[in-house]
């Protein structure tokens, strides 16, 4: 799947960059009774909270919000005239918890969090079957309180102080043919 391929390249940059021990490169926000969290879907109708970052630093990415999807304009030079292109455009939110020592350990490291993320999201990025991969950032957060309250709601937490927090919302634009979005294109 062509998000697939992207959101677990993220997943291994962060993993190299050493930033964090543990990070999720797909989750969703569920409620439970009156609490709402972020989970990874670990399988079987299971899922794992993943908004303890007081691991050695953790992360996760989420969408936030509907996956649009819009004509795109043909190339400038194509072999075929009846090829039709759309960009499918997925909103999503990369969360992090990073310990502060990991950042130079000083009262800039939640803003200097962002700087470091910054390459991993700038990389080319391909993935099966697509024209383009484009990753466009959005803004970020680095408010520890706005952070938690937009993620985890009924259920109250004290925040790690020794952890800089950081909410990057960016959108991912593939361009990719119209007759090519189904499986079958893209394999497994």
């Amino acid at each position: 799947m062509i998000l697939q391929d992207v959101l677990c390249s993220i997943k291994d940059s962060i993993l190299t960059s050493g930033l964090v021990n543990k990070f999720y490169e797909y989750c969703e926000l569920i409620r439970r009774d009156d609490i709402t969290f972020p989970a990874y879907y670990i399988g079987g109708g299971e899922n794992i909270q993943v908004q303890d970052f007081d691991v050695n630093g953790a992360g996760y990415i989420r969408k936030r919000g509907g996956v649009s999807i819009a004509d795109s304009p043909l190339p400038s030079v194509t072999a075929c005239d009846d090829i039709t292109l759309l960009n499918i455009t997925y909103p999503m939110r990369m969360v992090l918890g990073v310990p502060k020592s990991n950042l130079h350990d000083s009262p800039f490291s939640d803003d200097r969090l962002f700087y470091e993320i910054l390459p991993i999201l700038d990389a080319d990025f391909t993935a099966t079957s697509v024209q383009s991969v484009d990753l466009n950032v959005r803004s970020y957060d680095t408010d520890s309180l706005s952070i938690w309250s937009q993620e985890v709601k009924g259920f109250d937490y004290q925040m790690h102080f020794r952890l800089s927090y950081i909410a990057i919302d960016f959108d991912i634009v593939f361009t990719v043919q119209s007759d090519c979005i189904n499986e079958v294109c893209y394999g497994n």
